[in-house]
């Protein structure tokens, strides 16, 4: 089966046009990484530290006096604390926008963080898409691998038969070719019953295909089981209707002729399919023609309560109906020997 290989990395298709791959962070010239007001505080910072520490310098040898306002004392001492105001206006200005661009590129961080773990969530949601197209193509492949099986190992031989039965004439057909109808649909019958057995192979051990003729006319009519040769089995396995006998449910099901499944225990089972406790599924298909002649049953068991499906069943109801077709032609040879 073909198998979708997984990418570590996350496909272009799933971000945002411009955007990178996940677990990566977009790469920007640094002059970008920092805003304009960063630059622009720092400058100042700068620019009032230099002023501070110049007019420090310069204010040792100053003349003179200084009276404005509440301030009186000495030009070197006004300068003095005029350079030492601006220095620490400067550090404060920086310690400000360092501050502030921490906490910005905090956020930035958080933001960029969040938009890599929305990017992971998508990436899983991607593996989680490509999981259920994988179990979607193995159901499709299972489908189909069943169709090849149902087609090349039962409806084609069914098929063919049903051509060689339909090709012979009974006014026409010499002597020495009176049993030919009989083995051919003995042939039919095993290819229906190992057909229903392989398809059901994979999944269903241990599977009991039986198929019951119906005989004599309601409400007294007998389903027998009858063996690969078109014969009655021995000893003689049979299912009577009328008067609630154990073969009453199963002729329900013939006569609706709707696929049924029983479990053990439950309500309705035909009795007769289970004599000695060994099965715990039983599932019945009609086998009938167009015109509604109703020409026998075909009955499924299984010792696993659980493994017959309504997808057997209704898979095996198509190898019934192929079957049902030969049951049609052979009708034509009723009075034909058998053997």
């Amino acid at each position: 089966m073909p198998k979708i290989e997984r990418r570590q990395e996350t496909t272009p298709a799933l971000l945002p046009a411009g955007s990178q791959p996940a677990g990566q962070l977009a790469r920007r010239p640094w002059r970008t990484l920092l805003p304009s007001w960063w630059f622009a505080l720092n400058g100042l910072s700068a620019v009032l530290t230099g002023v501070g520490w110049w007019t420090q310098v310069r204010a040792p040898g100053a003349t003179g006096n200084v009276n404005a306002l509440f301030i009186h004392t000495t030009l070197e001492t006004f300068l003095t604390y005029c350079g030492l105001a601006a220095v620490v206006a400067g550090a404060l200005l920086n310690v400000a926008a360092q501050l502030v661009q921490y906490r910005t590129s905090a956020a930035e961080i958080s933001s960029r963080e969040r938009e890599l773990a929305d990017r992971e969530a998508r990436l899983a949601d991607r593996e989680d898409e490509i999981d259920r197209q994988q179990t979607e193509l193995a159901d499709v492949m299972r489908a189909l691998e069943e169709q090849i099986l149902l087609s090349k190992v039962v409806l084609r031989p069914l098929i063919g038969t049903l051509i060689s039965l339909g090709s012979l004439d009974p006014m026409t057909l010499p002597d020495d070719q009176k049993t030919l109808p009989a083995q051919l649909y003995g042939q039919a019958l095993v290819t229906m019953q190992s057909g229903i057995v392989e398809y059901l192979g994979g999944s269903v051990s241990d599977v009991r295909v039986i198929y019951w003729q119906v005989e004599g006319r309601a409400p007294h009519r007998l389903l027998r089981a009858i063996d690969k040769r078109g014969e009655r089995k021995k000893p003689s396995l049979v299912m009577r209707e009328g008067d609630n006998a154990r073969g009453d449910e199963a002729f329900r099901a013939l006569d609706a002729k709707q696929p049924r499944i029983w479990h053990l225990g439950e309500d309705g089972a035909p009795y007769a399919w289970n004599k000695r406790k060994v099965w715990k599924a039983f599932a019945a298909l009609h086998v009938s023609g167009e015109e509604g002649d109703v020409f026998g049953m075909v009955t499924i068991d299984s010792p696993d309560c659980e493994a017959i499906t309504e997808d057997h069943v209704r898979t095996a109801q198509v190898i019934a109906d192929a079957f049902a077709a030969t049951c049609a032609n052979y009708a034509r040879f009723a009075d034909y020997p058998t053997a």
